[in-house]
């Protein structure tokens, strides 16, 4: 999840327009790129956003995905647990094939290299 996601997220739990959301800290259709990933925020304005909306910055971070690549890998190590337990099973040829036809619609390796 990008810091735009995560803003969006709770821009919107708390029933907030982006003007009302970004409240004089940056204008709204430059917060509303933020949101779209389009631009980024420095940390001075993020820390204000959040302190103005009364979020807790331990709370936001936590929830923040930083590694562009976590998602990726989240999925590999699955992968990986579904070896471990189909090789354990009766059928875990079989099995293994369709663990393999998933690691490649993923492309992973392609994307680490990069």
């Amino acid at each position: 999840m990008t810091v735009g996601e995560l803003l969006k997220e709770y821009r919107i739990k708390q029933n907030k327009n982006q003007q009302e959301f970004s409240a004089g800290i940056v204008s709204q259709s430059y917060y509303s790129k933020v949101e779209k990933n389009i631009h980024r925020m420095t940390a001075d304005d993020l820390l204000l956003l959040l302190t103005h909306n009364a979020i807790p910055v331990k709370n936001f971070f936590e929830k923040l995905e930083i590694d562009p690549h976590q998602q990726q890998l989240n999925q590999v190590n699955a992968l990986f647990e579904e070896v471990t337990k189909a090789n354990y099973s009766d059928n875990s040829l079989a099995k293994i094939k369709k663990i393999k036809e998933k690691a490649v619609k993923l492309d992973v390796e392609d994307d680490l290299k990069n």
